[in-house]
């Protein structure tokens, strides 16, 4: 193989796709490859990195990230870049429930708790920032809310309370990611909201909620006239599991609308996955 800087930009963009598409990327190391292309003079090259390291949380990347937030010349590169380092907060959110001395078994070269409350005050930082692009802290925003602590909540619930109707549709969207169970009552209020795009925004939070009084409420909405509504309500059915779902996912896996058809398959598997955890979460129970 050629020497990286010699690559064109096929030749780089099918080695991505590789990455992206193998299993190899969890035990092949790719740093030095992927370090160097997140320096590519390609915007194109730089944000389809970004994505694939979302499978790559590692201290390196983080760094990376940070700086391409801050400094990249290409808007589209930092939001991506600061969309990438929302998977920083959910590690945090994910250890700090394990508890806090968990991050005594890092090792040197591992992320530190430093390093993750060091980007979530750049992100803070960043959302509050009034002379920043609203396009950069809404990504900010989103990328804090993986976070279930009291500041996290806090802004999301300012930011549903505001008059601004892009911000309180940001907020639905946001509390599906959080997973508090607090937003519950407010998702379900939003499933039947005259605004569109804040009810597919409800719609997708109560399937990442597993908001289980939403069940009955999806399968009426995957009735609906707007087709939209149908398919987002089709695939957050799907991912319930709820034994009620299954005969009308079924049905309209056979549909003649080639797009209902697909979601409704693509629900169907969902709907297996989310039925075999719920079997082995009370088989567990069983045990004990």
């Amino acid at each position: 193989m050629k020497p990286i800087n010699n690559w064109s930009k096929n030749e780089k963009m099918q080695f991505l796709d590789n990455i992206r598409c193998s299993e190899d990327r969890f035990y092949t190391d790719y740093t030095e490859e992927l370090t160097y292309l997140l320096k590519d003079p390609d915007p194109e090259i730089r944000a389809d990195i970004i994505e694939i390291l979302w499978d790559m949380p590692e201290r390196v990347y983080l760094t990376l990230l940070r700086e391409l937030s801050e400094n990249d010349p290409d808007q589209n590169v930092r939001i991506q870049a600061i969309a990438g380092l929302g998977r920083y907060m959910y590690e945090l959110d994910a250890l700090l429930l394990d508890g806090d001395d968990l991050f005594s078994d890092y090792e040197e070269e591992e992320i530190t708790k430093e390093d993750l409350f060091s980007v979530k005050e750049f992100l803070i930082s960043l959302y509050l920032d009034p002379e920043k692009p609203i396009e950069e802290r809404q990504h900010a925003f989103f990328a804090l809310s993986f976070l279930d602590d009291e500041q996290v909540i806090q802004f999301i619930r300012e930011a549903y309370n505001s008059n601004e109707e892009s911000f309180k549709i940001m907020a639905i969207a946001a509390m599906g990611r959080n997973g508090n169970s607090d937003w519950e009552n407010i998702v379900l209020q939003e499933l039947s909201s005259k605004n569109k795009e804040m009810q597919i925004e409800a719609i997708r939070a109560a399937a990442e909620l597993d908001i289980e009084k939403a069940y009955k409420i999806l399968l009426q909405l995957t009735y609906s006239i707007d087709k939209d509504i149908m398919l987002q309500a089709i695939l957050a059915l799907g991912k319930s599991g709820c034994s009620e779902a299954f005969e009308r996912l079924d049905e309209l896996a056979m549909s003649s609308d080639d797009d209902v058809k697909e979601m409704a398959e693509t629900a169907l598997d969902e709907w297996y996955m989310a039925s075999e955890e719920y079997d082995d979460e009370e088989y567990d129970d069983d045990d004990e």
